[in-house]
């Protein structure tokens, strides 16, 4: 109950609404981008153009991601005005994984639904332009739907690494630029119809990704700000 409280109390410190203008902005431009850098020589069949799909969105939001991980912690570490939190009767800790929660969940949501909508508008455009010659079938579909689900999951856990960089310098930028690095090696990474080693490897990045956040956060009750 205490652990509900406080994400509640984040996700109206972060305000998401105010945020909502430059959310849209990035989907449109992700979409005017997929309807313009996909028609390509090096890319001739549906799961390659989902993928490439993919990776704009992932790369996109796992950025916006670490912004969010700047402003409601390594911010507030930097001004001192966590401080202020620290002075509750609830463990630094706990405090903390309220934080680490709410930026994982609006992540995960936010590459969730932002892939299908940046699909969607590359089916819809490729639907009257051609630009795949395979044809499209009702298994592709699934198969990506599970696949944007599973790199979801990977990626939210993927957004706890540029945490545990960001809390060690106590740095905004080193936080938003190990996002943008960790990102992009992994963006090449195709889960094809392999799903047990989809599902293997989104759990070993969400474990990876938690083992970072503890150990950014394991001394935090003894560390003086």
């Amino acid at each position: 109950m205490v652990m509900y409280k406080l994400i509640r109390l984040e996700f109206k410190k972060i305000k998401i609404g105010g945020w909502l203008r430059n959310i849209v902005i990035a989907n449109v431009l992700i979409a005017l981008w997929v309807i313009t850098s996909i028609p390509n020589e090096d890319i001739q069949t549906n799961v390659l153009a989902f993928a490439s799909v993919g990776s704009y969105v992932r790369i996109t939001f796992i950025i916006f991601s670490a912004v969010f991980m700047a402003r409601i912690v390594i911010d507030e570490y930097r001004n001192k005005t966590i401080s202020v939190l620290f002075t509750y009767p609830i463990r630094r800790q706990t405090l903390i994984i309220a934080k680490l929660i709410t930026v994982s969940l609006i992540t995960f949501w936010l590459i969730l639904l932002s892939n299908f909508f940046a699909t969607a508008i590359f089916l819809l455009f490729d639907h009257y332009q051609h630009y795949i010659p395979e044809p499209l079938t009702t298994r592709m579909l699934i198969d990506e739907v599970i696949r944007i689900f599973i790199w979801a999951i990977a990626f939210t856990g993927l957004s706890l690494i540029p945490f545990f960089v960001g809390m060690l310098r106590k740095s905004i930028p080193a936080t938003i630029v190990t996002s943008f690095v960790t990102s992009i090696g992994f963006s090449g990474v195709n889960l094809d119809d392999n799903w047990l080693m989809g599902v293997i490897l989104a759990a070993a990045i969400v474990g990876f990704g938690i083992l970072t956040a503890y150990f950014a956060i394991r001394n935090i009750e003894r560390i003086d700000l």
